[in-house]
């Protein structure tokens, strides 16, 4: 995985509350995704700075076990300050961090779904650092995606 490292930054998009508890994370990301497409979610957020869709990850309610683990999810775009108006839109700050990331191609979500295995395997073995801070998938307009991480450390920026 490559690092790079990002200043402050807010995204506002359609938000759930999950667990990793009995596979509900896949239940509740699928319905959160058919939703954002099928209720055309991305037109009601205003202010979009960029097009690359991000599913952010956060409130990690405990980072020690995989299998219980609860975090909020939120589907949408980066954006510019103050623009939202609509209630089902919520905006979050993301803070500088620090991140490793790897861009990913192929049956989606599978892939990611993969990625995210190998992710969490390496920082149970300490080959990972994770801060469980804010990390996410990108969804860039040639249909790879790029997942990130938030770790402990120096990085180096993206080029």
């Amino acid at each position: 995985m490559q690092s790079y490292s990002h200043g402050e930054f807010q995204v506002s998009g359609y938000k759930i509350s999950t667990t990793n508890t009995d596979f509900q994370s896949r239940k509740d990301i699928g319905a959160a995704w058919t939703k954002f497409r099928t209720e055309n979610m991305a037109d009601k957020i205003k202010g979009k700075t960029n097009p690359t869709v991000h599913c952010v990850y956060y409130n990690y309610t405990d980072a020690k076990d995989v299998n219980n683990r609860g975090y909020d999810m939120l589907i949408g775009f980066v954006t510019e300050k103050g623009q939202q108006t609509d209630p089902e839109i919520t905006t979050i700050v993301i803070p500088a961090q620090n991140y490793k990331y790897e861009t990913v191609k192929g049956i989606m979500p599978i892939t990611v779904i993969d990625k995210w295995r190998e992710i969490n395997k390496n920082a149970k073995i300490g080959k990972i650092q994770r801060t469980f801070g804010f990390d996410m998938d990108m969804y860039l307009e040639d249909g790879s995606v790029t997942v990130t991480v938030a770790v402990e450390g120096k990085t180096e920026k993206a080029e």
